[in-house]
């Protein structure tokens, strides 16, 4: 039989489901015994989701301006004709 040990390890092949078919067995009867393990998995299933629905955040115009301004006054800081 799995361990809890073995079903945190396993946590994402389980998600994805690449679980060969003996594994799954093996999960499923571990997850019927153990209610800490589903738990788990419920909640890891649920914050995955969570995370595929996120989008990052897109720079708008002005920020990107911004930055691109700060890198220039760094490379304007570390000419070396500038100290000559």
């Amino acid at each position: 039989m799995l361990s809890c040990k073995d079903i945190s390890h396993l946590t994402s092949e389980i998600i994805d489901n690449e679980l060969s078919f003996s594994m799954r067995i093996k999960v499923k009867f571990h997850l019927f015994m153990c209610h800490s393990c589903r738990n788990f998995v419920k909640q890891m299933r649920a914050t995955a989701d969570t995370l595929k629905q996120l989008k990052p955040k897109q720079p708008n115009e002005d920020e990107i301006n911004q930055q691109v301004e700060k890198i220039m006054g760094v490379i304007k800081e570390l000419d070396p004709t500038k100290h000559k």
